[in-house]
């Protein structure tokens, strides 16, 4: 559903809005059971804390370089989880996501997920970050 911001105050509440309803589509394809989630980029936790209260029986490993553009985001992130009493499900790892993904079993893991990351990284990068995944 398209929804128009024309307030500066509401810009907030809409990427909010917009990480949940992304966090439903990505629930539904997830299986109802349990497992490990990955997300590469977690930023701030935009989609994880939706997509973590969503899917109660899994776990989640989210990975973030938090330097340049996202220096800055741990701490709130670290935040909103505790606020959020996630801490004990979601493993926040301080990495370049490809040297993370080279030391992880790929059997670990019952899917990746990314939100804003892919536009990030090269077309050389794209093709290490799928063929790892």
């Amino acid at each position: 559903m398209l929804q128009i911001v024309d307030d500066p105050r509401r810009v907030e509440d809409a990427y909010a809005h917009q990480y949940d309803n992304l966090a439903r589509k990505i629930a539904r394809l997830v299986s109802s059971g349990s497992g490990t989630l990955a997300e590469i980029g977690c930023g701030k936790g935009q989609l994880t804390i939706p997509l973590a209260k969503l899917l109660p029986g899994h776990r989640f490993n989210v990975v973030d370089n938090f330097t340049g553009a996202y220096s800055g985001t741990l701490a709130p992130l670290n935040k909103a989880l505790s606020q959020a009493k996630l801490r004990g499900r979601v493993k926040v790892n301080k990495a370049d996501y490809l040297d993370w993904l080279w030391e992880e079993f790929s059997d670990k893991y019952v899917g990746a997920i990314s939100s804003e990351f892919l536009h990030e990284i090269d077309s050389y990068e794209l093709r290490m970050f799928l063929s790892e995944c």
